[in-house]
């Protein structure tokens, strides 16, 4: 069976920065899409992510990490 992982990559950013895909903020896993960066949101509700702030200029400046993922093997 395969397991898809989840990785946290060594290095953290400004959302506004961060590549489209997969992030974390806290204990949340986020995504932001590459074609509208300003659509990002939350994995597990399917919810807008805000970050706890409410102004889009405040959310960019949020620090992020982005995750890279891989299958593997059991």
């Amino acid at each position: 069976m395969k397991k898809l992982i989840v990785k946290p990559c060594d290095w953290m950013c400004e959302l506004k920065e961060c590549p489209g895909g997969l992030f974390a903020y806290n204990d949340a896993l986020c995504f932001r899409s590459e074609y509208s960066p300003d659509d990002v949101f939350v994995c597990d509700s399917g919810e807008i992510f805000w970050g706890g702030v409410s102004d889009k200029n405040e959310r960019s400046k949020l620090i992020v990490q982005p995750c890279e993922y891989f299958w593997e093997e059991d």
